[in-house]
């Protein structure tokens, strides 16, 4: 059966990388997965929680065998705390302060109760996910569906600071009527608050973003 795929989720821990590879631990990572074309990566110091988003050129149909050997590769390369997750793009929206600096990037992942999913689809589409990039400090705006370990959905945040989120107009936007009645349905949420990497700061090589 076919997937499609839009990115590869890479959960993992710096410590690990570095201890693998040093400060130059990309590098590997881009050799084991030459089909990505860009690579960016957030970091939550607490618990030394890394996601890496390795973006493919295009929305790929992966079968079964091909991504059991995508998953291989990361075996391979000796990471056994680290995770790999197809993640499938629903939406992407430019958010206000596009062109800013982002320092930080929020990510909200959630299940849902029976038979909600598609309603909270439709919020995201709707409502949060437009309201939330019509917010000063918001630079990106995203929500993929992940294939792989779940939660199932994923909503993620490039943020000109941290200090975002509890600004006014966010607060409204999560305040709404709409959202007081999808939110209670949210199940196995994780939200979690990371730091951008720059390119600077974990790699020498381009075609990171």
């Amino acid at each position: 059966m076919a997937v499609s795929v839009d990115a590869l989720l890479l959960r993992a821990g710096l410590r690990e990388l570095r201890n693998a590879w040093g400060e130059d631990w990309i590098s590997p990572l881009r050799a084991a997965y030459p089909e990505s074309v860009s690579l960016r990566f957030a970091h939550q110091a607490q618990e030394d929680l890394l996601y890496g988003y390795l973006m493919l050129p295009r929305k790929l149909p992966l079968e079964d065998g091909v991504w059991q050997a995508w998953r291989a590769r990361l075996s391979e390369l000796g990471l056994a705390g680290a995770e790999l997750h197809r993640l499938e793009k629903q939406l992407d929206l430019p958010g206000v302060s596009q062109g800013q600096e982002p320092h930080a990037h929020y990510v909200v992942e959630t299940d849902a109760d029976e038979g909600w999913m598609q309603e909270i689809e439709r919020w995201y589409a709707d409502e949060h996910l437009p309201g939330l990039a019509s917010v000063p400090g918001c630079i990106r705006a995203q929500r993929w569906t992940n294939h792989d370990g779940g939660p199932r959905s994923l909503a993620c945040y490039d943020l000109v600071s941290e200090t975002t989120l509890g600004s006014v107009p966010w607060l409204a936007v999560r305040g709404t009527p709409w959202s007081d009645r999808t939110r209670p349905h949210f199940r196995n949420t994780r939200r979690t608050m990371f730091q951008r990497l720059s390119a600077p700061e974990f790699s020498q090589g381009a075609g990171v973003v």
